[in-house]
């Protein structure tokens, strides 16, 4: 939560929000367990990362790019194109692990 509150991804809410989702034990497939202050992987979690190696759909600076860009396309000092020339769905493949 602080590394995305550093780093000016989302707001308070929406952090608090996607925190819970992954960290719900309730649900079906919880990507991640929370013991104390730790984050480890969860079946699921462990799994998706495995099967999706190299895809940046959970990069951290990935989200905070498309955060800024956002802002610039808001302001009007970019458009979705210049910020997003080669990637239109955010989530092109980097090299595997």
């Amino acid at each position: 939560m602080k590394q995305l509150e550093k780093r000016d991804v989302g707001t308070g809410a929406t952090r608090t929000s996607a925190y819970s989702e992954v960290t719900n034990d309730k649900a079906k497939y919880p990507l991640l367990t929370e013991k104390g202050r730790k984050l480890r992987p969860a079946q699921a979690g462990e799994m998706s990362w495995r099967l999706l190696p190299g895809m940046r759909i959970g990069d951290l600076g990935l989200t905070e790019k498309v955060y800024a860009d956002m802002r610039d396309i808001a302001a009007g000092i970019a458009t979705p194109r210049s910020a997003w020339p080669s990637s239109p769905t955010g989530c092109a493949r980097t090299s595997p692990r």
